[in-house]
């Protein structure tokens, strides 16, 4: 995750797909605490994320909760 977020950093110009709302209704929780993660990312990296990996990272979380149940 952290290379995929370090990749689009250098690669500001590359065409993004918004699927954040996609992903927002299907998994509000996990999208909620993505939005917190990306938050603190920004500030610890010192450079604004893209808001779509606030997505990328909704899935991530939503996949730990899926295997830790």
């Amino acid at each position: 995750m952290i290379r995929h977020i370090r990749f689009n950093l250098n690669n500001p110009k590359r065409e993004l797909l918004d699927i954040n709302q996609t992903i927002k209704q299907i998994y509000p929780y996990a999208y909620d605490k993505a939005m917190n993660i990306v938050d603190k990312l920004s500030i610890a990296l010192g450079e604004k994320i893209q808001s779509n990996e606030i997505g990328y990272i909704s899935l991530h979380i939503e996949e730990l909760i899926i295997a830790n149940k």
